[in-house]
This record gives C-alpha cells, sequence and structure tokens, in this order.
C-alpha cells in the first residue's frame, strides 16, 4: 500500500512539474521592429502615410514576421493560436472602430475619418502569440493646411510625393511611372516633361555600393503596387545611373529605358519619346546645374539642357532642333548659365527671349509669374541641393502651380510672391532640416504643416 501511495505522489510531483514547465515555456512574443509591421495607408497597400485628408479612406494593416529580414511569417514558423484586436480612436478618445481577427499573419480594415485631429490606433495580441503596438495618424483639411512631404531619405520622399500626386489627381494607380537616378539631376529633370504628359511621378533609384540595393527593390515594389495593368515603366538614363537589375526585378511588366551616351543625348530620346510638336515653346537650362531646370520642371514644358561650359551646341542638339517648326525659346537663368553665343546659336531656330533673376531664389520667381497666373497652391523646394526637388515640378504640374525654390534665411522673394498671390496651401519637399517649418509657415502665412 505504502509504495502504491508513493508511486502516486511521484506521478503528481511530475505532472505538476511537467506542467509548471509549460506554463513557463517562451511564447512568441510580437515585440516592436520587424516582427510586426504595422501602418497606416491612405491610398491601398504598400503607401505608408501619418497623414489623411478629411474625408479620404484611411487603412490600417498589419503584418507578422518571424526573423529581421522578414522572410518567413510567424504562423509558418510557430503555427501559433492568437486573437488580434485592433482598435481606432477618435481625437476625443472615443472609439472610432474594433475588429478582432484569429491566427491572420496579415489583417487590413479601414476607416474614413471626417473629424479633424489626431486619431491613435491599438493592435493587442493575446494566446501564443502576444504583445501591443500603438501608433497615430493625423486627419487634416486639405483646403487649409501646407502638407510636408518627407521620407527618411530622398528615395523615400521621391514615393511619399507619388502618393501625393495620386491624391492630387485622384487616381488608385498610374497608367505611366517613370525611374530615373537619384544621385544625379540630369536625367531627372529632363524627364520633368515626359512626366507632365503621360502625368507619371518620377521615383529616385540608387546607384552604388550594393548594400544598399534593398532601396531599389522598395522602388520596384511600390511601382507593382501603384502601375495599372498594361501600364509602362521608362528608364531614364544608362545602366550607370539606374542599375540594370532594375529591369530584371521589373520583368514581365511593360519597360522602356531612354538612354543616350551621356545627359545630352538622353535629354534629346526623352523629348522625342514624349513628342515635342512645332510651335512648342522650349525652356533651355544649363546641364551643370540643377536650380533653373528645377524651377522649370513645373511648367510641364520641354527642357533642352545645354553645355554652357562649351559654349556652343553639342552632339545631336542641332540635327533635332532643325527638325522642329517654328518654335520659341526661352531660356532659364543668366548667361553664366547659358551663354550669350549659345543664345545666338538658338536664334537660327526661333525666336528666343531670357528668364533671368539676379540669384536662382528670383528667377524661380520669376519662373513662377511667367507661366502661373492665378495660383491656389505653391510647391516649396530646397534651393541649395537638389534630391527632394526632382520629384517636385510633376506634382506641381499636375497641381496647376509652381515649384519655388527656397531655403531658411533666403525665404524673402518666396514670400513675397506665395503671399502677393494670396496662397495659403501647397507643399513642402523634404524634412526641417532642410526648408524648417519656421520658414514654411512665414512663407504661407502662418499656415500648419501636416507631416506625410
Amino acid at each position: 500500500m505504502n509504495k502504491l501511495v508513493r508511486s502516486m505522489i511521484c506521478v503528481a510531483l511530475m505532472l505538476v512539474l511537467m506542467l509548471g514547465m509549460l506554463a513557463y515555456m517562451p511564447k512568441a512574443e510580437a515585440t516592436d521592429g520587424p516582427s510586426c509591421y504595422c501602418w497606416i495607408s491612405g491610398w491601398g497597400y504598400g503607401n505608408e502615410t501619418s497623414a489623411i485628408p478629411k474625408g479620404e479612406r484611411a487603412y490600417l494593416c498589419y503584418e507578422l514576421y518571424a526573423d529581421q529580414e522578414g522572410n518567413t511569417k510567424l504562423n509558418d514558423v510557430y503555427d501559433a493560436s492568437y486573437t488580434a484586436v485592433m482598435t481606432i480612436y477618435a481625437p476625443d478618445g472615443t472609439v472610432e472602430y474594433t475588429d478582432t481577427a484569429n491566427n491572420d499573419d496579415e489583417c487590413w480594415i479601414y476607416v474614413t475619418p471626417d473629424v479633424l485631429g489626431t486619431y491613435t490606433y491599438e493592435l493587442v495580441f493575446s494566446g501564443e502569440l502576444y504583445g501591443t503596438f500603438e501608433g497615430s495618424f493625423t486627419v487634416y483639411d486639405p483646403n487649409a493646411n501646407v502638407v510636408r512631404l518627407a521620407g527618411a531619405n530622398r528615395w523615400a520622399t521621391s514615393l511619399k510625393v507619388a502618393d501625393e500626386m495620386k491624391y492630387a489627381r485622384d487616381v488608385d494607380k498610374f497608367d505611366t511611372m517613370i525611374i530615373a537616378s537619384g544621385m544625379n539631376f540630369a536625367d531627372a529633370l529632363s524627364g520633368s516633361y515626359l512626366a507632365a504628359v503621360k502625368k507619371a511621378p518620377i521615383l529616385l533609384c540608387w546607384k552604388g555600393d550594393k548594400k544598399y540595393d534593398y532601396i531599389n527593390e522598395e522602388i520596384v515594389k511600390y511601382v507593382k503596387n501603384n502601375l495599372a495593368e498594361g501600364g509602362t515603366v521608362y528608364i531614364l538614363g544608362a545602366e550607370s545611373a539606374v542599375p540594370g537589375t532594375v529591369d530584371t526585378m521589373l520583368e514581365g511588366h511593360n519597360v522602356k529605358r531612354l538612354a543616350g551616351k551621356d545627359r545630352f543625348e538622353t535629354n534629346l530620346k526623352i523629348l522625342k519619346e514624349a513628342g515635342v510638336k512645332d510651335g512648342a515653346e522650349i525652356l533651355v537650362c544649363t546641364a551643370t546645374n540643377f536650380a533653373d531646370s528645377l524651377s522649370a520642371s513645373a511648367t510641364g514644358k520641354p527642357i533642352l539642357l545645354v553645355w554652357n561650359e562649351r559654349g556652343t551646341l553639342y552632339g545631336s542638339q542641332p540635327s533635332y532642333l532643325s527638325g522642329l517648326k517654328n518654335c520659341t525659346f526661352t531660356i532659364v537663368g543668366g548667361e553664366n548659365a547659358v551663354s550669350k553665343s549659345l543664345e545666338n546659336q538658338l536664334k537660327q531656330y526661333g525666336s528666343v527671349s531670357r528668364l533671368a533673376g539676379a540669384d536662382r531664389f528670383e528667377t524661380s520667381v520669376l519662373v513662377a509669374k511667367r507661366y502661373f497666373g492665378s495660383v491656389n497652391d505653391a510647391v516649396l523646394a530646397y534651393a541649395w541641393n537638389f534630391p527632394d526637388g526632382l520629384c517636385g515640378g510633376p506634382l506641381a504640374s499636375v497641381m496647376k502651380c509652381p515649384l519655388i525654390l527656397t531655403m531658411d534665411r533666403y525665404e524673402a522673394k518666396a514670400v513675397d510672391y506665395v503671399q502677393g498671390k494670396g496662397i495659403k496651401i501647397g507643399v513642402v519637399l523634404g524634412s526641417g532640416e532642410l526648408i524648417s517649418d519656421a520658414t514654411a509657415k512665414k512663407i504661407f502665412g502662418g499656415t500648419s504643416i501636416v507631416v506625410k
């Protein structure tokens, strides 16, 4: 009897020990970072944002991954059983929306918020997978705010500019998209006319150290998610500008690369593809500086890049211009940008005029005054570097407003133009380290700044 009792006690102790071990076994914990990627999107899959225009649909999405690279989803690894409760709170703290998902490693919900202010959201996982994630987004009045489009870098900013183009055009996908180098300005600025003709965004790609190739993967992913069926992707420049891996990743799509032996020949290929018509006005800018062509890129007019240091038209330019009839030419910039000798050469092909201020700031305003009459918006680009502004011209063209070059302590010309026009809304390209909130508010007359 005693032996049986001892055996039963041992069995009971073993069961208690096993249950205790099970109770303390680690669960597949959802921690902050790549193991759970959640975001707010205003225009569909992959278009992350932190600000939604009033009346626009806002999506809340989460995806679960097992490793830092995000290659394997948690369900595939752990076959975990869990519940995810997703709650969105209105600015006053009341529940705007709530939903529950079970064992879904990817889930979407959406709301259409109509109250201005900051909404918060919470994702709470329980069961074998547990953890809490929180975030927020702002709902703003697009007719009373200035929007700042700023990603973590120039490549991410180009995607935010593309998203804003979708909003401005009220479309879900693009029929045409353009990829150009983010390391140099010439091809992207040449492409502004093609972008205007096709109503397409310009996305910037990486070329350099292979450890940053993931940037191009993100760009291609965006293209695949936002290109309409049967749409076209233009790649501007040779493989020294946009690597051939981009073509490979876009296999199966309609891809057309426009590339010459240099920026001047690429410029002509772009103009031919876009179709410059007889009688067109062609804007002439230096190919060795970006400022004047950046201002010109918002006009939606063809841009001819010239080699001022050479002092003469280059390569196939004379032949190309000879094939056009009754065109006019407007030089953007002073004689240090486009020389008098080049101006005289251009007179062989049509009448020539010049827009030139004392500096890039004044020239930018002169372009705005010449090509934009009554406007409600303006796009601000940093005057001393090109990356964020490269994509801004096509956006400004769609918005039918000028792109103004400015920067902190040199905003006087922009203030005079924008306030003289009574403009209270618009877009600022890039982070506050380039054009500060204080400067943007000064230019737009104190209007609040919303970051997307």
